[in-house]
């Protein structure tokens, strides 16, 4: 059975970065690049904007399911994103942003960082890296001691 547990951000391949110039939105999560041996993937609350983080093999209806003829992709995430359990920050059901290696989660204070600069991304050259971050990862047991992940 999946549950909540907290592990630090580097066992999933999360980045953790302040952005130059707008440290005062808080910290930015970066999903792993498609380079990265990683399977992470993630929902972020649009009430607080919490991540909770999942990987590749545990979740249903990403790795199982495939969207059919009349369900379009949004749709077929739009169902992932109810089938997570509450926010474990503010208890709501609230996921509202989908998470990959191609979408780029918002700050902490619900800014979207792709509207701060003109270039797309984060530029790790004009970051500042933050020390390992406690994230919010769905898991079982099981894909818990497949990935090595050490609850804290």
């Amino acid at each position: 059975m999946r549950t909540l547990h907290q592990v630090a951000a580097s066992q999933l391949g999360v980045g953790v970065w302040y952005q130059k110039g707008y440290e005062m939105k808080g910290i930015l999560f970066t999903p792993p690049s498609e380079y990265e041996r990683s399977e992470a993937l993630g929902a972020q609350c649009g009430n607080c904007h919490t991540i909770v983080w999942i990987t590749g093999r545990s979740d249903p209806i990403l790795f199982k399911e495939k969207p059919n003829n009349q369900e379009s992709y949004h749709d077929h995430n739009r169902r992932f994103l109810k089938s997570l359990p509450a926010c474990p920050h503010c208890h709501q059901q609230a996921y509202d942003l989908f998470i990959n290696n191609l979408v780029v989660p918002r700050y902490q204070n619900g800014d979207d960082p792709l509207l701060d600069k003109e270039e797309n991304g984060v530029n790790e050259e004009m970051s500042a890296k933050v020390k390992d971050k406690a994230v919010w990862w769905y898991g079982d047991e099981a894909e818990a001691k497949r990935l090595n992940l050490h609850f804290l």
